[in-house]
């Protein structure tokens, strides 16, 4: 059985401009046609944007939080690396509304140390609440490290099970099971959500990728 799609898009800095909400202000110097400028804040995990994806609506009533529901977000983005220190991640996340679930993207200069990214959790508000790192989970890298540019996340909210990689070293990933499942099926269905950590960093993101898939 071929996988349904339930929502697709390729979002570029003018589509996010114009679709997106966002609780962190844009750099206008530096946005452009081909990269989305956020500048610095006052905020730890302050939430930079927000899009709704798909409502409750647009997805299949027998959809149940069970084990054997086949639902995937996938995600692919493009970030551009500043170079300014000192480093401040950046979490894409998928939310229900109650809560939500993603990676936290870090600074290739710790990579050695940390690895490219965390698993990472909480509640979804103008300020992540509650957020849970799971530093555990962090595999860090050998061999020669670099800014990869493009990120791909894969996300099944139900199991709470989640991916991510990148094409460093070869191929680098990092599996997650998060605390907590997602339930598409209520009233707010699921949204993209981008958090800084810190407040200090300066970000550029080229493009967002989503794609919702599923099947029974």
């Amino acid at each position: 059985m071929l996988p349904i799609t339930y929502y697709h898009r390729f979002m570029t800095s003018d589509w996010l401009q114009n679709n997106a909400k966002f609780d962190s202000s844009i750099d206008p110097t530096q946005t452009n046609e081909t990269q989305l400028a956020i500048p610095p804040d006052v905020r730890k995990f302050e939430r930079v944007l927000h899009v709704d994806l798909v409502n409750n609506a647009a997805l299949p009533s027998q959809i149940q939080m069970t084990r054997s529901t086949n639902l995937t977000v996938k995600l692919r983005m493009g970030l551009v690396y500043t170079g300014k220190q000192p480093p401040d991640p950046l979490s894409f996340m998928i939310s229900d509304g109650d809560w939500a679930i993603g990676y936290q993207f870090l600074d290739y200069n710790t990579y050695h140390q940390n690895g490219p990214y965390y698993p990472i959790e909480g509640k979804p508000r103008h300020v992540l609440e509650q957020p849970i790192i799971m530093e555990d989970a962090k595999i860090h890298t050998e061999g020669s490290v670099y800014w990869p540019r493009v990120f791909e996340i894969t996300l099944n909210p139900i199991e709470r099970i989640g991916s991510c990689y990148c094409a460093i070293n070869s191929g680098h990933m990092i599996m997650a099971e998060y605390g907590q499942a997602l339930d598409p099926t209520t009233r707010n269905g699921l949204s993209l959500e981008v958090y800084r950590g810190e407040a200090k960093e300066h970000y550029l993101i080229n493009f967002i990728e989503v794609t919702i898939l599923g099947n029974n």
